[in-house]
């Protein structure tokens, strides 16, 4: 983002307090007492003018952090303000503000619809039409229509004022935007001139932007394959994002610009270094990623992680940071549902506000049109007495049709408020009830078996020590009883603790199984990832049975195109499938002893335009009479402890809901077990 010019109609206060919120993007916390004094002289300012405007923007931005639609709220009634009062200054002013807030939120569209709204002021200035084709811009780039970030940041060009700031920040957007539409030589160009061009800018400024400028250089010097080059800016821009990490004003952006960094050098690390050189940089990068809430970078730091361990075939590990990765996306899908109940608590905000204006507004046209008949019958009064009754009784006849008009318009508002209220409460409790009603029938029963246990060897161990209690009171003390109580005590206590993990593993599963599951669907080779699920899932139960051994066979059709699929939810199903498969095979081998040899088959081909999944395994199968219930919610054929009855469940619903697939299951009880899994080609 460029400079920006203290040029926009507000006050020089406003506009500083404006520069100081783009540049914190949201860490810094104003006080109460803050919030509380500009709203103090709001209420003591009754007049609708430009000293109401600063009040509200600044407002606006000591809101900003703690509730963005709030602030979007305060900045929407300075627009009605500037509007009103004909201030095109302040007009351009306010929107560029709102189209920054909106930006910030996710908000695309209605920000560029204020930008855009700037561009049509007449007169003006360069600096100001220059940042709003800036901002639009990076909208666009936001969204990944990278075409339009392009043609908008040359628009901007031809409106750069003489800021030295643009001489290093133009550059670097362009160099941004070729890199990632993969422009590799254009992109080098440009980042190259901004990286000479910083002597230009005094440090203060730079120190901001000197860690990205850097980093950009590394990164595309690592897809042009030049090693010591790539190294060079990677550290140059970890040097950068380490500069005054003491002070507040610019320390404030260091740990995201860290994490890049650090994620840049692990990218350096996996073409050319170590694993371990990797891991660290990675693991670093997930640790500030999870002390500041990232739940961005803490996605992309353990999946850099799951994708090295496997490199490594340390599973164990790879199975580790493949569950944080995707209980990372799932809390940042989390933060979508709050941005989401927040949009609508501010649009239900905002039309309650305009309802007010509409019925003050009906208000005032209502006056006057009393004074006017009142003067018209004053004349007319002065004239003739005959004329004036007639026009009396129309005039009241009038008036009185008018207040019924104005008594059913304002019927009519109130209707409509609450139905907002009604709908704004029905939304709510859909929400609530979406998530309660997929698990409320199955956690009575699945909680209550490892509370059983829990209670039950409590009390028992209760009176084990009432009964140690007693044998130390005895004066010639049984020493191997004291022992026996003691080894009993110890025991029960394990199983209470065996027993509580399992009631923490059934809550865990349900509340995974209870959230929503939107993600990005990229191009992916199914067969690759089968194999490496197959692998996770085989080495994991290894782990626990030491001498459990099957025979993997796997007969992937290498003609099968990419798919677009989410990797980690088709992934998820895989090991849900796996798992059931080994702990099935296990189970068998347990009782069959050496005449049985465990056998996993999987197969995948490509017929009328459907992908074909096939995994048989030949373990204990599936009594036909509960066939149909195993896609159900917290039905589970394992042995108590060991399953949740959610595995499955969440199976079903990514193969047919997420990915509009089919899934079905065979099975021969004591002989073989097969699922099939259907996507579109």
């Amino acid at each position: 983002m460029k400079g920006i010019q203290f040029e926009f109609g507000l006050s020089p206060i406003v506009t500083i307090l404006f520069v100081l919120m783009t540049a914190t993007s949201g860490h810094a916390q104003p006080t109460k007492y803050i919030i509380d004094s500009f709203i103090r002289l709001l209420n003591n300012h009754s007049s609708d003018d430009s000293v109401k405007v600063d009040l509200f923007a600044s407002l606006s931005i000591a809101t900003k952090s703690s509730d963005p639609y709030q602030s979007i709220m305060y900045l929407n009634e300075a627009l009605r303000i500037t509007q009103k009062i004909k201030n095109k200054d302040q007009e351009a002013g306010i929107r560029i503000m709102l189209g920054f807030a909106q930006m910030s939120v996710g908000e695309s569209i209605k920000s560029i619809e204020h930008f855009q709204a700037i561009l049509d002021i007449d007169k003006l200035n360069t600096s100001t039409r220059n940042m709003a084709l800036d901002f639009i811009g990076l909208n666009y780039k936001n969204q990944g229509d990278l075409d339009k970030a392009l043609e908008y940041a040359k628009k901007a060009d031809k409106y750069k004022t003489d800021d030295p700031r643009n001489t290093v920040l133009c550059p670097w957007n362009y160099g941004d935007i070729y890199y990632k539409k993969n422009q590799l030589d254009s992109a080098l160009k440009y980042a190259r001139i901004s990286f000479q061009k910083q002597s230009l800018v005094p440090d203060f400024v730079m120190l901001q932007f000197a860690p990205q400028i850097s980093s950009l250089l590394g990164n595309i010097y690592i897809k042009l394959n030049q090693k010591d080059s790539a190294l060079f800016y990677i550290n140059s821009a970890l040097s950068a994002a380490s500069v005054h990490a003491d002070d507040i004003y610019l320390s404030i952006n260091q740990p995201v610009s860290e994490i890049e960094c650090l994620l840049s050098l692990a990218k350096w690390f996996d073409q050319w270094g170590t694993a371990d050189s990797l891991i660290a940089c990675a693991s670093r990068a997930y640790q500030i990623a999870d002390k500041i809430h990232n739940y961005d970078y803490l996605m992309q730091s353990a999946q850099s992680l799951k994708d090295t361990y496997l490199k490594e075939k340390k599973y164990e590990q790879a199975l580790k940071f493949n569950d944080l990765a995707i209980s990372a996306k799932d809390s940042l899908q989390g933060l979508d549902k709050v941005k989401k109940t927040q949009a609508l608590h501010y649009d239900y905000q905002l039309k309650e506000q305009q309802l007010v204006d509409l019925k003050n507004q009906l208000a005032l046209k209502s006056k006057i049109r009393f004074i006017s008949f009142v003067g018209l019958f004053s004349i007319i009064f002065s004239g003739l007495l005959y004329r004036m009754v007639l026009l009396r009784k129309r005039t009241i006849t009038t008036l009185n049709e008018q207040n019924v008009l104005i008594e059913s318009q304002k019927s009519q508002l109130h209707q409509t408020i609450t139905d907002l209220h009604e709908k704004q409460t029905q939304l709510i409790h859909a929400e609530k009830m979406a998530s309660l009603g997929e698990l409320t029938a199955g956690i009575a029963h699945e909680i209550q078996n490892p509370l059983n246990f829990v209670n039950n060897f409590s009390e028992i161990n209760l009176e084990l020590i009432s009964e140690l209690e007693e044998e130390t009171e005895i004066e010639h003390r049984n020493t191997k009883n004291e022992v026996d109580i003691i080894f009993l005590i110890k025991h029960n206590s394990k199983k209470i603790n065996h027993h509580g993990k399992r009631a923490e593993t059934i809550v865990r599963s349900m509340l995974e199984h209870s959230q929503s599951r939107p993600g990005v669907k990229v191009e992916t080779n199914i067969n690759a990832l089968a194999e490496e699920y197959l692998k996770l899932s085989y080495h994991a139960i290894r782990a626990k049975e030491k001498e459990f051994n099957a025979n993997l066979i796997t007969d992937l059709d290498p003609s099968i195109p990419l798919l677009s699929i989410i990797p980690s939810d088709i992934g998820r199903v895989l090991i849900n499938i796996f798992n059931n498969a080994f702990y099935s095979m296990n189970e068998k081998e347990k009782k069959s002893g050496n005449v049985y040899h465990p056998t996993l088959k999987i197969k995948s081909s490509l017929k009328d335009h459907q992908i074909s999944l096939i995994i048989r395994d030949n373990g204990q199968g599936i009594p036909e009479k509960i066939r149909s219930k195993i896609f159900q919610p917290f039905f589970t054929t394992k042995s108590t402890g060991n399953g949740t009855g959610l595995g499955l469940s969440l199976s079903y619903d990514i193969i047919t809901k997420a990915h509009q697939g089919v899934v079905t299951v065979d099975s021969v009880e004591g002989e073989y077990s097969e699922f099939s899994i259907l996507l579109p080609a």
